[in-house]
Order: C-alpha cells, then sequence, then structure tokens
C-alpha cells in the first residue's frame, strides 16, 4: 500500500521471487556494509546487521585495520565467495583474527559508484560453513547494486542543489546591478 492508498500487488511469479529472495537472507547471520570515500582506503561508513547471538564485527578496530577482503575486493571487482575460510589463501596470516571471529563463511561483493569500488557488502557465516548459492550472490549484488544507484542519486541531487544555490547567486547579483544601474539613470538621466 502506497501513501496515497493506492494499492500494488505483485504477480505470482514476482511474488515467488520475493519469497525466494528473502529465504536466501533468512540463513545469513551476519551482513555488513563498508564504504569509503575517494581518498581513503579505509571504511568510512561501517553497517551491520547481526542475527540474535551472533557478534558483530564491524566495530572491531583489529578487523578493519588487519581484514583482507576490502583490498581484495577492490582489486578484483568480483564477487569473493568462500566456503571454508580456513582453506582459503586470504586467510594465511589471519588465523588469529578468524579463530577470534569465528569466522567461517564468507560471501562478498563490490559496490561501484561511477565505476569505482567505493565499498563492499558482505555475508558472514559463523555457526557452520556454508556453500554460497548463485542466488545469494545475486541477491547481494542486487543490494550493492541499489547501493551504487542511490549514491549516484544522491550525488546528482547534490549538483542539481548546487547549480540552484549558483543559479540564485547569480540572479541576485543580476538584479542587484541592474537595479542599481536604473537608479543611476534615473537620477542622472540616460547618457
Amino acid at each position: 500500500l502506497y501513501p496515497d492508498g493506492t494499492a500494488y500487488s505483485l504477480s505470482a511469479p514476482d511474488f515467488m521471487s520475493v519469497r525466494q529472495d528473502s529465504r536466501a537472507f533468512e540463513q545469513i547471520e551476519s551482513l555488513e556494509a563498508r564504504i569509503s570515500s575517494a581518498d581513503n582506503e579505509r571504511a568510512d561508513y561501517f553497517g551491520e546487521w547481526c542475527r540474535t547471538g551472533v557478534a558483530p564485527i564491524a566495530d572491531d578496530e583489529e578487523v578493519k585495520e588487519r581484514s583482507p577482503v576490502p583490498y581484495w575486493i577492490k582489486t578484483h571487482r568480483q564477487p569473493l565467495v568462500v566456503t571454508n575460510m580456513r582453506e582459503h589463501p586470504l586467510s594465511l596470516g589471519f588465523e588469529d583474527l578468524l579463530e577470534r571471529l569465528n569466522l567461517k563463511s564468507l560471501a562478498a561483493v563490490p559496490i561501484i559508484h561511477q565505476g569505482r569500488v567505493i565499498g563492499m557488502l558482505s555475508a558472514h557465516q559463523t555457526r557452520g560453513h556454508r556453500r554460497w548459492a548463485e542466488d545469494d550472490i545475486d541477491l547481494l549484488t542486487a543490494v550493492a547494486t541499489q547501493v551504487g544507484s542511490m549514491l549516484e542519486n544522491a550525488r546528482l541531487i547534490a549538483e542539481l542543489r548546487e547549480a540552484n544555490r549558483l543559479k540564485d547567486e547569480f540572479l541576485g547579483t543580476y538584479s542587484a546591478a541592474t537595479s542599481s544601474e536604473r537608479w543611476v539613470v534615473g537620477v542622472y538621466g540616460a547618457p
């Protein structure tokens, strides 16, 4: 139902698709978003959702400093899908971190804005290993794409506001200049 009272309905195939997508998220224990500014390798924004009983990792300073996943996502520009973190080459040198976090499986996708990887969206499993399905990765990618689109829309809105501000400033200056000119002409007469 929209705010104006108009009803929205899903066709049967759309409903089944939404239902299947939500089932993919039902099994995820933790979902994290990291977004960086253009001049910063470290994430400026962290957002995280955790299932009850799952410890958050986004606020962990050691994870922010040492995790190789954001760099991998930024350089490879594609999803990273790991069923068993301990057996993956990225875990080398980070065994202590994996043990402390109890991280078993990971799926991460890039968030792309203006053709540049600005962050990642990642899903974590801590209670058991997970063989990530193609639907899981497609859903994470769709969400990451939406985040990128929202950032592009926000940029366009900011540009439009700045253009309006400059237009108003110009019109104010022009109006002041032309009214002064009329005043001078009115007092002294036209040349």
